[in-house]
């Protein structure tokens, strides 16, 4: 996995649904916007990743800063996101990148 030189923290996440939104405060006090749904949240089975079910708002607003806010964690769905990766607007692995960015 490559390492991005932004070394900006999180502060506070949020999700917003009515924009299915999660909003990532950092330590500049920047904020910014992502849409859950460009983010590939899987599960590991023993051969491959494979996408879980649509999480519901309720899941999606039980977001935590972790690792000292180099990361955004959903403990219920168990997804974790770096925020130095999330910056360089990378929200999966590159196959996913591939496909949501032909499908804009």
């Amino acid at each position: 996995m490559a390492i991005y030189e932004d070394e900006r923290l999180a502060v506070s996440a949020r999700y917003i649904s009515s924009s299915r939104e999660l909003e990532i405060t950092l330590d500049d006090g920047s904020r910014h916007l992502i849409p859950v749904d460009r983010l590939e949240m899987v599960e590991s089975a023993p051969d491959a990743y494979v996408p879980i079910a649509k999480p519901s708002d309720e899941q999606l607003g039980d977001v935590k800063v972790w690792g000292g806010g180099s990361a955004i964690y959903w403990e219920s769905i168990e997804q974790v996101f770096r925020v130095d990766e999330l910056m360089a607007g990378i929200y999966g692995r590159p196959a996913w990148m591939k496909n949501i960015s032909v499908s804009v």
